[in-house]
């Protein structure tokens, strides 16, 4: 028995659960790393080919202002934007883009983490 109470778990498994923890902060890292890298070269790559990108966008807008006058049950709005979407959202907001994907990353990684060690503190089941 332990201060608290519990029962204390075997050295096997203390020594397994250590060697997780190190395991899973070191994927963690990793893979914050790999999301900060693979958005800035997203990133990167939206921004160098902003003018074609911007041709492609009106061409997009001019055809579908002229597909809307085409009979149908769902009218289309006008998009507002002069620039496309995914460039407004990569160049202004992109704080907001990295910061979301690291949070998201972080609460689903945490989550299983807390599965995992969950499974290996518990003791077999004795039938």
């Amino acid at each position: 028995m332990t201060e608290n109470g519990s029962k204390a778990l075997p050295a096997g498994t203390v020594r397994r659960v250590r060697m997780v923890k190190i395991a899973a902060g070191t994927l963690f890292l990793l893979g914050v790393a790999a999301i900060i890298v693979t958005l800035l070269s997203v990133r990167t790559l939206v921004l160098d080919s902003a003018e074609e990108g911007r041709r492609d966008w009106q061409e997009w807008r001019e055809k579908a202002g002229i597909d809307d006058n085409m009979q149908g049950h769902v009218q289309r709005r006008p998009q507002q934007s002069a620039e496309p979407p995914i460039l407004v959202l990569l160049r202004d907001h992109f704080p907001m883009v990295l910061g979301s994907c690291l949070v998201f990353f972080s609460a689903v990684y945490g989550f299983l983490v807390f599965v995992l060690l969950g499974s290996l503190r518990t003791p077999p089941m004795r039938h």
